[in-house]
């Protein structure tokens, strides 16, 4: 009876971002059980490590060209751009590293890791690839 309410007690002391965190989880697992399906971020990598029919990929771009792509998006100068992608990446960093305890964007956490530079066509080809293997 004890664990019962001392388990009760911790989860509603638990912040709730640390409950939307597991929510998160609970989807991406459901999700991933379906079928083929895309999860891009939530930290699927990690919550879906053990999954044995799973292909991780990572997506990055030179700093540059990340700059460039948010000052079109968001039509800001390049300057602002470039705080927005680095605070950007830091709050990504941060959230991962404090629900994984793993570096975020570390090859070693992805199948596949790959420059979008590179163009959709070429990008689609390689994950085509790397899903008959």
């Amino acid at each position: 009876m004890q664990k019962t309410r001392t388990k009760q007690k911790n989860r509603q002391d638990e912040a709730p971002k640390d409950k939307i965190f597991e929510a998160e989880c609970r989807v991406v697992r459901n999700l991933a059980k379906k079928g083929n399906c895309v999860i891009v971020g939530r930290c699927a990598d990690y919550v879906l490590r053990n999954s044995g029919n799973c292909l991780k990929v990572f997506f990055s771009a030179p700093l540059v060209s990340r700059i460039r792509r948010v000052a079109q998006r968001q039509n800001i100068s390049e300057g602002e751009a470039k705080a927005t992608v680095q605070k950007n990446e830091k709050l990504r960093a941060d959230n991962y590293r404090y629900y994984t305890r793993r570096m975020w964007g570390a090859a070693g956490n992805f199948d596949l890791s790959l420059n979008t530079d590179l163009g959709e066509e070429f990008i689609e080809n390689c994950i085509r690839s790397a899903m008959k293997l």
